[in-house]
């Protein structure tokens, strides 16, 4: 009886690679899991800065993570703090998604951006409201999010045209409806 040899060690040679691909997404959950827990272990000690720059580190790995709506409300409000507006953004959207909030996770999307807006950050205002209404064009905040990124553009625009650091002065804007509940 004749074995193909060639055969056996291309089958052996596909199995390690599927093997050493397993064990790379095994090691990746591991990671995943192990920031999680780490996230919620600083949440729940009141270190939200620490969440928040553990968080950071994994950002290319964020949509891994398992953290309750909760944790990652306050995520998001740590980040918020620390004007870090689009990874703020993407954990205050995460949670209240999670929550089964749609109307709430649009409502921190219109909140994140106005205080962007507010903090001299155009361009990550008008980046959150295309974000809102790629999302949810039909969104009861869809008026307002395109008159304000209008502002925001003028305002980048401007702020193109100013030389100098403070080229900026901008209001930032949260709906009526917006206000308290994100």
């Amino acid at each position: 009886m004749l074995i193909d040899c060639s055969k056996t060690v291309c089958t052996s040679t596909e199995a390690r690679r599927e093997a050493t691909g397993r064990h790379r997404f095994a090691r990746a959950a591991g990671r995943q899991r192990t920031a999680g827990q780490a996230i919620t272990l600083c949440l729940g000690n009141g270190q939200a800065a620490a969440a928040a720059g553990v968080f950071a580190e994994y950002l290319d790995e964020r949509a891994g993570l398992r953290l309750a709506p909760a944790q990652w409300d306050a995520l998001g409000r740590a980040l918020l703090g620390q004007e870090s507006f689009m990874p703020s953004a993407w954990a205050l959207h995460a949670g209240a998604l999670l929550a089964g909030d749609s109307v709430g996770a649009q409502k921190r999307l219109i909140e994140v951006a106005g205080k962007a807006g507010a903090a001299g950050q155009p361009e990550a205002a008008v980046r959150l409201y295309r974000t809102l209404l790629a999302k949810y064009p039909d969104s009861p905040y869809a008026q307002f999010a395109r008159e304000n990124m209008k502002l925001e553009e003028k305002r980048l625009v401007t702020a193109r045209d100013t030389s100098g650091p403070g080229g900026i002065c901008a209001q930032g804007r949260t709906p009526p409806s917006a206000r308290g509940a994100a």
